[in-house]
This record gives structure tokens, C-alpha cells and sequence, in this order.
């Protein structure tokens, strides 16, 4: 009958799965339920009626092996997704462990450039400079996650939390330079970057300050050429508050820039700002006040700049002022007859250089070309 049928097939898969299970050394929890679905179908077996038999004889059994075998089957879907479960996990610490294999242990510098698909590679503990153009943060995150792994099991062995930092991936990393972007670097990585001292971003999108906070040890920041993102917006004090090392700042190119962006006055650190080719740029409002570390201010190619904020007076420690290609502010700061000449006065070094300003960047602050 059907039924005998189906209960030989179902005792050959549950052999083949026993010894599958020996072979793969499975969890003995796992083998427990492998043993109880086997005895299940055993006694399922016995109430089966045998193909000779008389059919009235059947009928009164039937019900109690159709309920004995709803029974089995519910087992055997939950024997089946442990044994999925298992099988994936296993095959995941065996991928960890290959990836653990292969590590560029002594590589202190890496470029990666035209590689969108690249969504894995070794780790790289003592690197140093990185550059990634045009392709994924995808790498970074296995990376991230592989050494979180390896930490992890230091961690509970040692019981040290400074061993466990010994493998935080990117945490020697000092320059950084990212261009072409479509996704801001992930938070969990930006948080191991604790000895990145200079950060280039070049022609990227979206929320391209993500979880800055975490870059303590910043000394040089520099936006580069971004016709879709605009940082006018972009206030977010505790983001800035966190960059407590910043010492330079360098935005060129930003299309869309019409002011800057708020978040900079908590930069208390700030010595040294550069504005270069932002051609929608007004105003420099009147928190710049709030830099008393800034020592040389440079703007240049920015056409719609008409006058500074008096409160640059108050600036002591500001000692170069470079003014280049703003014919409209250039006639604003003119020597003893502008009007914001009174303003900037106190200034050792003053540079100030109309110029022709054309809508074009001049020619040494061209777009890099990748």
C-alpha cells in the first residue's frame, strides 16, 4: 500500500540524515531529535496496515496513523530547520576562518578604484592609507565584522578589553580619500578610525558627515567638488563637537554651498579654513566668531560674497586673510576706503586679490580627474 511505501522512504531519509549528521558532528541536541522522529515513524510503522491485510481491518486504524504521522511530519519540519540552522553556521565559521587565513599583515597602504562589485577581502591590521574610488563600503563591513568576530573571542579568553582593540580593522588608519560614492560610510566603521588624522571626500552623495563624531583625532578635513550635496544644511552640533583635533578645513567646489554650514562653530579646534570655487556662497554669518583657534582664512573664487561679518574683529588669533577672485568682496575689504576694511584691519597678513572671476574654476584648482 501507499502507506508502507511512504514509511520505507521516510526511514531511508531519516538513516541518510543519521549519518549526515555523525559526519558533520552535529550538536547532540540535534541527534536527540533525530532519535525521537526515528522511533515516531517506528510506531507509526506498527498501526500501518500491511498490504494483505482485510480493508475493514485498516479503516479503525486509520485515524490514529494519520494523527501519529501529522505528528512526525511536525518533527520532521523542525529537525529539518535545525539541521538548515546548523549546517549554515557551520558554513559561515568555516568562511570566517578562510578569510582569517588570508590577511595582509604588513600592507600599509591600499587603492581600490572601479571595483562596484568588490564586497569582500582580508583583513588588514596595520594599514594605513586608504583610497577608495568609485565601488562599496562593502569590503569595509566585512572587514568590520570578521575582526568584531575575532575581538569577541579574545575578549572572553583574555578578559581584556585592551587585546580585544588589538584587532579593531581600520583602527591604525591615518589619511583616508573617498571619491565617487553613492552611500556614506557605515557608523560601525567610522567609530574604529580612531587614528585617522586626514579625510578627503570627492565627489560623493548623501550624508556625507555620518558619525563624524567619532573622528577625534581629525587634523585635516577637505569636501571636494560636489555638484548634488548641499552642507548649508548641515548643523548638527554634536556631529562636530566630536572633531576636537580639527585643524583644517578645506571646501572646494560645492555647487550648492550658500552658506556655511552651522555645525563648524563648534570646531573650536579650527585653524586653518579654506573656501575655494563655491559660486552660490552670500554670507559668512556671524558665528565665526565662535573659532578663537583660526589663524588663516582663505576664500577664494566665490563671486556672490559681498561682505564679511563684523564679528571677524573679534577673531584675535587670525593673523592671514587671503582674498582671491571675489571681485564683489575684494572692493568691500579695499584698503582704507572699503567698507569692511575696519573689520579686518588688525590683520598681519592681508592678501587680497580681486581678480576675474569667469563661473570657472582657474586653472591649478581644476576637478582632480580619476
Amino acid at each position: 500500500m501507499a502507506q508502507g511505501a511512504f514509511i520505507e522512504v521516510v526511514e531511508e531519509v531519516i538513516g541518510k540524515t543519521g549519518n549526515l549528521a555523525d559526519q558533520t558532528g552535529l550538536s547532540s541536541r540535534v541527534k536527540d531529535e533525530l532519535e525521537r522522529f526515528r522511533m515516531r515513524v517506528s510506531a507509526i510503522k506498527r498501526v500501518v496496515p500491511v498490504p494483505d491485510a482485510e480493508e475493514n481491518q485498516a479503516v479503525p486504524l486509520f485515524g490514529t496513523w494519520l494523527r501519529r504521522l501529522k505528528d512526525a511530519v511536525y518533527v520532521a519540519d523542525n529537525l529539518l530547520e535545525e539541521f538548515s540552522n546548523e549546517v549554515s553556521r557551520r558554513d559561515q565559521m568555516t568562511q570566517n576562518k578562510e578569510a582569517k587565513k588570508l590577511s595582509f599583515s604588513s600592507l600599509s597602504k591600499l587603492c581600490i578604484r572601479a571595483c562596484p562589485q568588490l564586497v569582500s577581502m582580508p583583513l588588514f591590521p596595520c594599514l594605513e592609507n586608504l583610497e577608495l574610488y568609485y565601488c562599496s563600503f562593502k569590503p569595509l563591513e566585512e572587514t568590520t565584522r570578521i575582526a568584531a568576530a575575532e575581538a569577541t573571542v579574545v575578549a572572553s579568553a583574555s578578559s581584556s578589553t585592551r587585546a580585544a582593540s588589538s584587532f579593531a580593522p581600520l583602527s591604525k588608519l591615518k589619511s583616508m580619500e573617498i571619491g565617487r560614492m553613492e552611500e556614506p560610510l557605515p557608523e560601525e566603521c567610522m567609530q574604529n578610525l580612531i587614528s585617522l588624522n586626514r579625510l578627503w571626500i570627492y565627489e560623493c552623495r548623501g550624508p556625507l558627515l555620518q558619525g563624524m563624531r567619532h573622528l577625534t583625532a581629525l587634523k585635516q578635513l577637505e569636501i571636494c567638488s560636489s555638484e548634488l550635496f548641499d552642507l548649508s544644511n548641515y548643523g548638527n552640533g554634536m556631529e562636530c563637537k566630536g572633531l576636537r583635533s580639527l585643524n583644517s578645513l578645506w571646501l572646494f567646489q560645492l555647487l550648492k554651498l550658500k552658506s556655511l554650514p552651522e555645525g563648524i562653530q563648534h570646531v573650536t579646534s579650527l585653524e586653518k579654513l579654506t573656501i575655494d570655487y563655491c559660486p552660490c556662497l552670500t554670507a559668512l554669518l556671524e558665528w565665526i566668531f565662535s573659532l578663537p583657534s583660526l589663524k588663516i582664512l582663505e576664500i577664494l573664487q566665490c563671486p556672490k560674497l559681498q561682505s564679511l561679518p563684523v564679528e571677524i574683529s573679534r577673531l584675535t588669533s587670525l593673523h592671514t586673510l587671503k582674498i582671491r577672485y571675489c571681485p564683489i568682496l575684494s572692493q568691500w575689504c579695499k584698503k582704507e576706503i572699503g567698507h569692511d576694511w575696519r573689520h579686518i584691519s588688525h590683520i598681519t597678513n592681508l592678501d587680497l586679490e580681486p581678480g576675474n572671476s569667469d563661473g570657472e574654476p582657474n586653472e591649478q584648482q581644476k576637478k582632480f580627474d580619476l
